[in-house]
Formats: C-alpha cells, sequence, structure tokens
C-alpha cells in the first residue's frame, strides 16, 4: 500500500537503494552505501531521497552482522517469556537494526 508515502522522494530513495544493493555489481570495490551515494551525487537528488536509502543500506548492513550473545536480562526475559535465548536475540536484533529514519514531520 503506497497510499502512506508522504514523499516520492523517500520511495524513490529506498527503491534505488535496494536496486543498487541487489544488483551485485562490482563499483571499483565500493560497496553499495558508496554507489548509493555517487548515484544520488549523479541525479543532485534531494536530502529526502538520500535519508530514505541511506536507512535502507544501513539497515541492510545492521542485518548482515551477527547478533549479540544474549545477557544476564536477555536471557532472564526469554525465560520469562517462554522462548529460547536465541529466539530472544534474534528478534532484538532484527528489531535494532530496522529502526529507520523516523517520518518526516510536516507542518500543518
Amino acid at each position: 500500500n503506497l497510499s502512506a508515502v508522504a514523499d516520492e522522494n523517500e520511495l524513490i530513495g529506498g527503491l534505488l537503494a535496494v536496486a543498487i544493493a541487489s544488483s551485485g555489481m562490482e563499483g571499483g570495490g565500493r560497496g553499495p552505501l558508496e554507489e548509493y551515494l555517487a548515484a544520488c551525487d549523479g541525479l543532485c537528488a534531494s536530502n529526502a531521497m538520500r535519508e530514505a536509502g541511506v536507512s535502507v543500506l544501513r539497515a541492510r548492513s545492521r542485518l548482515e552482522a551477527a547478533a549479540p550473545p544474549a545477557g544476564r536480562l536477555e536471557r532472564a526475559f526469554a525465560a520469562a517469556c517462554g522462548i529460547s535465548e536465541g529466539d530472544l536475540a534474534f528478534h532484538a536484533h532484527v528489531w535494532e537494526a530496522l529502526q529507520l529514519c523516523a517520518a518526516r514531520r510536516r507542518l500543518p
């Protein structure tokens, strides 16, 4: 549902970032974030477009990293919830990784 998209530049930025990240092309040793920023420079992209794509690519890199091991608090919380420590650690890792940029606030 795209009716929730308030700024088309954010949508374009996110989609461009996904396209670059999934293309698998090697950009002279540059990673997807560097490629995305170079594309934005070439397009004279708006800040909204840049921020949206950077958020997506940063979330991607956080998701690629291994989940941190469960600490004492996480182990106790997992036990209280009746789930495994690994499941809780995985869900917490995904939750933290997907903390994307806050939606732009529009003044009334």
